[in-house]
This record gives structure tokens, sequence and C-alpha cells, in this order.
């Protein structure tokens, strides 16, 4: 992420109770959001691709459980 994309995701992270998931077509460059299970998911995403989006979303929803 970069600009907007990301100072929106490093702000939900610094607020508290709130969860993120974080997309790009490559995680790596999601590396500066910290590794919080509870509270950060990271998944690889590409939004021209239906198939990705189905599976972030499907990750992102097991990641989390119920209270996604």
């Amino acid at each position: 992420l970069q600009g907007i994309g990301r100072e929106i995701a490093k702000f939900i992270f610094e607020q508290p109770g709130q969860r993120l998931i974080a997309t790009a077509r490559d995680p790596s460059t999601l590396s500066y959001l910290p590794d919080q299970g509870d509270k950060v998911f990271k998944a690889a995403l590409d939004v021209t691709s239906p198939e990705s989006v189905d599976k972030a979303f499907e990750a992102a929803a097991a990641h989390f459980g119920d209270s996604f």
C-alpha cells in the first residue's frame, strides 16, 4: 500500500478495538503493519481477479471467525 491506503491502514490499526484486513498483491509490502493475529490480517489480493477476491474474503472470515 502506498499513499492514502497505507495511511488509512495505519490509522485503523491505531484505533482501540478495531480489526484490520490489509490486502496487497504482494503481502510482503504490508510489513509496516505489525503481525498481530487478533487485530491484523494480511492477505494477497488482486482486485482484477474475482477468484483472488473470493480467496481473500474467505481467508479473512476464517481468520477472524464469527466475529468477522
